[in-house]
């Protein structure tokens, strides 16, 4: 599910920035603490029956004390008390050295602990320091990587494919400017064909109308004089759609390298 994967990809990830010391690190802390804080505990116990151990010791210390200022008065009971007294005397001597034993030993135990507990942090900081210096410097890497990825694909934008790009577009446009041309030129030499045509078929009409009407018959030297009429019309119209054509293509031309010097 999400959560493996995740999983998966959190020890991949740490695995590649070596993250893993600084867990170790992390874990040490904390177990260390935990030490330090079991040691703390532990002298305070050792502390409180120490403490106990010398009260004790203190009183009974202080029995005796008494009774031998009382020695002159002593009786079977006072001597008995005695006794009593010496036995717990040497008992509670015992029970002393061994709890000052205790106490010193939970002392250096704490103190271990506590340097123990400093040293992991100390650790800890050493390894997040390394880690952290080794991120920066990947991310000086990687930013001079992306900066020299845009570099390039920068330079290859304006010397490779913006030169072939406008080199394209320059063609197309030249090429459907000719196209265009010639249509156009196609439809006025139609037009001009059509209009000559027209113009000859009713010269003809009207010179037939008047040679029916005239009463010395049909005008024949009248056609060659209207077939000349008609080549000359057409010559110029021809004439005129040449430089239509020779307008045309200059204002292509025009066009081209106006299209060519904004493409720059």
């Amino acid at each position: 599910g999400a959560e493996a994967w995740a999983s998966r990809a959190g020890r991949v990830l740490n695995a590649v920035t070596e993250y893993g010391e600084v867990e170790a690190a992390k874990a040490a802390v904390d177990a260390a603490e935990r030490g330090a804080v079991d040691a703390r505990h532990r002298l305070r116990d050792a502390k409180a029956a120490f403490e106990t151990v010398a009260e004790r010791r203190a009183g009974q210390q202080a029995e005796l004390s008494a009774l031998l200022h009382r020695k002159p008065d002593w009786g079977s009971r006072e001597l008995a008390a005695f006794t009593d007294l010496c036995q717990q005397e040497h008992s509670l001597n015992a029970q002393f050295a061994v709890a000052r034993e205790a106490l010193a030993a939970a002392e250096d135990a704490s103190d271990q602990a506590q340097a123990d507990f400093l040293s992991a942090l100390r650790s800890r900081y050493h390894c997040e320091q390394v880690w952290s210096d080794k991120g920066r410097r990947l991310s000086t890497y990687w930013t001079l990587a992306v900066v020299a990825l845009n570099t390039t694909m920068l330079g290859l934008s304006i010397f490779v494919f913006e030169p072939r790009k406008r080199e394209a577009t320059a063609r197309l446009v030249a090429d459907e400017t000719r196209q265009a041309a010639r249509d156009d030129m196609e439809r006025m030499s139609a037009a001009v064909t059509a209009g000559v045509r027209k113009s000859v078929r009713d010269d003809l009409e009207v010179l037939l109308k008047q040679n029916q009407a005239s009463p010395d018959g049909f005008d024949t030297p009248a056609v060659p004089t209207l077939l000349q009429n008609a080549r000359t019309r057409q010559f110029d119209s021809l004439s005129q759609l040449d430089q239509v054509g020779w307008q045309l293509t200059l204002a292509s031309v025009v066009a081209l390298i106006t299209f060519g010097i904004l493409g720059r």
